[in-house]
């Protein structure tokens, strides 16, 4: 139901953030931007400039007085909106499309964030408008995967990007600004093809509500959340206790679903650990590009003092600098296609154990209620022998006169009744959800191989294409340096040009 690498859809124009002298702000500029060319002609806006700060001047602010897009106003309480602009690229038929882009700063330091600017086309009739834009941050985007998951139990929720703390990573780079803007991207594009979530209240009002709208909704949904998460774990710990207890019946539908969650551990570990080796292996690269990049100048400063091999060296030197250029270019395009690639495969391994878990808070509900049937059972049962039950002792300690039989046997047959209609609920809720959480890890597998397989043919393929540049550029520099003659030029004294 959806691609689990999609790359962010582009439409001629990409949003590029650039840096500026005179401040620390930033503003998203309508330029086109360099890309890197993937599977299936998708273009992924290219890492530049690594480590440096995205920043804009507040002067920039005058394009938009100068005829530029309408800018939105949803941070003042209103969602700008047209119905001349279509988004998504033209092939894209689907009813909803959603494009992350112009990432903009808010406040410095610790306190500030950024926001994207989030552009719809809808054609289900529930939306107001068909073409529109707001402006969200990520704690938003937080919101909105929290209120899928509470609403959606047993569906695989994509994941977000990772939220990193600003003490540990600037969060203000360009680098790191346009990785989580590819991230979630991939998140609402996922969503947006999945048949069922797509149609969730909670996404139009992410994509819909004005600022203050949704951070009416945010505090309601926060506290039903917190109410949720209180049930949880009375489940949670309720399913503990019963399992140490020993009395817990058994899952009727045996292994199946402890083998998936040991499996997607197995998985996210794994990925996890790849992850962080891919990680070194770009760190070298970056150092491998760097010192390309510093050796050509030294190489080119040599060959003022070289005379007779002056043209050799500087040919030299030339390639030295294109050599990393295209190292640094390896490590970006590499960034997209594969390390970011396997980090998505490890958060939606979390993603899935996610479900998996929601599915085991079903099944506690349900040895529960069987629990308290065979309770209520056994109370009927007992009084049916004429034995006298707690409440019975109590009342006789007390010389109080005892419920009358009929109606305590009415009472007891009652609580039976509503016991066996709460586990047969119970149990048709576990068979609802596991034959769901069933079918959507049947398509998480197939996904995950698909795209694996796919990720690792681009890999290799970028890998070609590096080595096969590097030694490109090698062999145009070989003959060049074959049919130079320095020794016609050499000075038998070249030390003299430099008495005084």
């Amino acid at each position: 139901r959806w691609s689990l690498y999609s790359s962010p859809p582009t439409h001629g124009a990409s949003a590029r953030v650039v840096r500026s002298r005179s401040d620390e702000r930033f503003l998203a500029m309508e330029e086109p931007m360099e890309s890197i060319q993937l599977e299936d002609g998708d273009n992924v806006p290219a890492l530049a400039d690594r480590g440096s700060t995205i920043v804009s001047s507040s002067t920039v602010q005058g394009k938009a007085a100068a005829g530029a897009e309408p800018q939105d106003t949803s941070s003042s309480g209103a969602a700008s909106r047209t119905k001349t602009v279509s988004t998504g690229p033209a092939e894209d038929k689907s009813p909803l499309r959603v494009t992350v882009g112009k990432p903009d700063l808010h406040g410095e330091g610790v306190r500030g964030y950024v926001t994207y600017e989030i552009r719809t086309h809808s054609e289900f009739p529930q939306y107001r408008e068909t073409d529109f834009f707001v402006r969200r941050r990520y704690s938003d985007f937080e919101w909105l995967r929290a209120a899928l998951v509470e609403e959606f139990p047993g569906y695989i929720v994509p994941p977000l990007p990772d939220k990193q703390r600003k003490q540990y990573l600037d969060h203000f780079t360009r680098e790191f600004v346009l990785k989580r803007q590819r991230g979630l991207q991939r998140f609402v594009l996922r969503i947006c093809k999945h048949r069922i979530l797509r149609e969730s209240p909670s996404l139009q009002t992410f994509l819909e509500a004005k600022t203050w709208e949704l951070g009416s909704a945010a505090k309601r949904s926060h506290v039903e959340q917190l109410h949720s998460f209180m049930k949880t774990l009375s489940q949670d710990t309720t399913a503990a206790m019963t399992r140490a207890g020993g009395d817990a019946p058994a899952d009727p539908f045996g292994s199946k679903f402890r083998s998936m969650e040991t499996y997607l551990i197995a998985l996210s570990d794994r990925m996890a650990k790849l992850n962080g080796l891919l990680k070194q292996f770009q760190e070298r690269f970056g150092d491998l590009s760097a010192d390309y990049l510093e050796i050509g100048p030294s190489i080119a400063m040599l060959a003022q003092s070289e005379d007779s091999l002056c043209d050799s060296l500087t040919q030299l030197g030339s390639t030295c600098d294109f050599v990393g250029k295209i190292v640094e270019k390896h490590r970006e395009a590499n960034s997209v296609s594969f390390v970011e690639a396997v980090k998505e495969q490890k958060l939606f391994a979390d993603s899935a154990l996610e479900a998996v878990r929601a599915r085991n808070r079903v099944l506690a509900a349900w040895q529960s209620a069987v629990m308290k049937k065979v309770a209520a059972m056994d109370k009927l049962s007992r009084f049916q022998r004429g034995e006298k039950g707690s409440v019975s002792a109590f009342f006789g300690m007390l010389g109080l006169a005892e419920e009358a039989p009929e109606t305590r046997l009415q009472d007891l047959e009652h609580a039976v009744r509503a016991a066996e209609m709460r586990e047969q609920e119970a149990k048709q809720h576990l068979e609802h959800i596991s034959a769901l959480v069933e079918k959507e890890m049947r398509l998480f597998s197939r996904d995950h191989v698909r795209d694996l397989h796919a990720t690792i043919i681009d890999f290799v393929k970028k890998q070609v294409e590096n080595y096969r540049r590097h030694l490109s550029a090698w062999e145009t520099l070989l003959p060049a340096l074959e049919v130079d003659q320095p020794l016609q030029r050499a000075d038998e004294a070249p030390w003299e040009k430099y008495s005084s």
